[in-house]
């Protein structure tokens, strides 16, 4: 009996971890789409931290150049949004 506790407890836990799980992946989406304009900031972010990362092997300097490359893409887009969002911001504030 005590086998069979122990297994319907850890099968509890297990559960209760899945559901804590799909709860985080909900508020994450519904974050990106509530805030896609720091979703994408983030995402740069995050490309900026794998190109300063050193290594050696032949695939990550591929990775690096991609990521580069979406970078130079990206960047002026997020800047030209993210000045559009205060002019907005500040006509707001005027009205």
């Amino acid at each position: 009996m005590s086998q069979l506790d122990s297994e319907i407890n850890a099968l509890q836990v297990r559960l209760a971890a899945l559901e804590e799980q799909k709860r985080m992946q909900k508020e994450d989406e519904l974050m990106k789409k509530t805030f896609p304009l720091k979703t994408l900031g983030d995402f740069i972010d995050e490309k900026k931290k794998n190109i300063q990362r050193t290594s050696t092997s032949n695939i990550a300097r591929m990775g690096r150049i991609n990521d580069r490359h979406q970078l130079a893409y990206l960047e002026p887009i997020f800047l030209a949004l993210k000045d559009i969002l205060e002019r907005l911001e500040a006509l707001e504030e005027k009205k």
